[in-house]
């Protein structure tokens, strides 16, 4: 099911179900169980303890890892006032690549890749 999908089903906007997904924004009493509704779970497998476990396949978890990567990543680099082709080039990656991982759509970057991309802003991220 897509974000689209979802915020359809439960009555709100996909970009607050991205905000959920990424930990930005938290649902209400009122959404989760309209949450757990239309994925078809019982709400306490939903929000419970076992959250990253129960109802959310492996490959849904990855993109929602590489979009929080991403978007935390990219967070820093604008404070730290550098462009993208700045970070590339410290990091010895391609721009493209590194702009596929600020957007959560390439693959998530590996530990190495991470470490050269936290050393290219001078400061440790992850």
């Amino acid at each position: 099911m897509s974000q689209r999908d979802l915020g359809t089903a439960i009555g709100i906007r996909s970009g607050l179900v991205n905000a959920y997904e990424l930990g930005l924004a938290g649902p209400t009493k009122l959404q989760r169980r309209r949450i757990a509704k239309a994925l078809s779970l019982a709400e306490d497998a939903l929000w419970g303890d076992d959250l990253l476990r129960v109802g959310v396949p492996d490959n849904e978890r990855q993109a929602a890892k590489a979009r929080a990567f991403g978007l935390a990543f990219r967070l820093r680099r604008i404070a730290a006032d550098l462009t993208q082709v700045d970070v590339a080039e410290r990091a010895g990656v391609p721009a493209w690549r590194l702009g596929q991982i600020e957007m959560g759509t390439g693959l998530l970057a590996d530990s190495k890749m991470k470490r050269q991309l936290s050393k290219s802003l001078e400061k440790g991220l992850f």
